[in-house]
């Protein structure tokens, strides 16, 4: 069975799934603005939205509607929403399917309780500006502060006491590999110098930084443990091989699509969406990363891939 491909249509105020050769497609309404996804154990679609900004469809009255959307498994369509504070930048789901949501303007993130239905919500203070975030093996939450230049980890053995761990400027997007260590996408920098932070858990995350050379975004860590980041300015993706010292490859993505979403699917495939560009990228691991593009909705700041029922 081949992966599903789910991406955020964020002017259409919609969801899409195709298959994984995108011969079929099927399209769900959601709240306004979607902008990212992630996907429980029981194959629930969660989305993060950030309001009407940009919004063709929204209604002046529902301005703010800064919402956290179930997307049940087996019926896509019958939405449910949960309030959340602020403009939901990333989401996630830990070991518990608890959902976990960034919110951008509020200097939080909120926790959707799910032993009681997700109708509890706790927020936690971190930064400024959480951006990106992830949970590791050990149900820790780790949240990019995209307007501090760090990032926090919650943790989960000690009721989410937060800790924060300096990175490069900018951090956005965050992700966890095999080992559990953190991987940061900074889009700060100049003249060249963009950086892609790991902290590395065998030595209390301490930071190594790795030049990428432009701007990177989404980032996102693949079966081999080799490290994925979207170069938006460029139009490329970085592989960072973790077989090689985290040596660089670019692979060129659709030029002036502005890459921003990045996701690995289970036969170690990369997936791209694009703000300026009506596709989505694969690149094909069976096939030296070679890109194939298909065609969307519209744009898509969200992506995940996932067999879904």
């Amino acid at each position: 069975m081949s992966d599903h491909i789910i991406v955020t249509n964020k002017t259409e105020n919609s969801i899409s799934r195709f298959s994984n050769d995108f011969t079929t497609e099927e399209e769900y309404d959601t709240s306004l603005a979607p902008r990212c996804i992630a996907i429980d154990s029981q194959g629930n679609i969660w989305v993060g939205n950030t309001g009407n900004v940009g919004s063709k469809t929204g209604d002046a009255n529902n301005a703010g509607e800064d919402k956290v959307t179930l997307h049940p498994v087996g019926d896509y369509g019958n939405i449910t929403k949960y309030d959340a504070r602020s403009n939901v930048y990333g989401i996630c789901v830990d070991g518990n399917d608890n959902v976990w949501a960034t919110n951008n303007n509020d200097n939080t993130v909120s926790m959707f309780d799910a032993s009681n239905s997700y109708e509890r919500t706790i927020f936690y203070t971190v930064y400024a500006n959480p951006y990106g975030i992830a949970v590791d093996s050990n149900n820790n939450i780790w949240i990019a502060n995209n307007g501090s230049n760090n990032v926090t980890k919650l943790d989960a053995s000690n009721l989410y006491y937060a800790t924060r761990y300096s990175v490069g400027e900018k951090p956005r997007g965050i992700a966890v590999d095999s080992d559990n260590n953190i991987w940061v996408a900074n889009h700060g920098g100049g003249s060249g110098n963009y950086y892609v932070s790991k902290l590395d858990a065998s030595s209390n995350y301490s930071e190594t930084q790795y030049n990428v050379g432009s701007p990177p975004t989404g980032i996102c860590v693949d079966n081999n443990n080799n490290i994925w980041c979207v170069l938006e300015v460029t139009d490329e993706i970085a592989m960072l091989d973790a077989s090689d010292s985290y040596t660089q490859t670019n692979y060129n993505t659709i030029v002036l699509g502005d890459p921003f979403s990045i996701c690995v699917d289970s036969n170690n495939n990369i997936w791209c969406g694009y703000l300026n560009a009506t596709y989505v990228s694969m690149f094909d691991s069976n096939n030296s990363y070679n890109r194939i593009d298909y065609e969307t909705i519209e744009e898509t700041t969200g992506i995940a891939a996932r067999y879904l029922l």
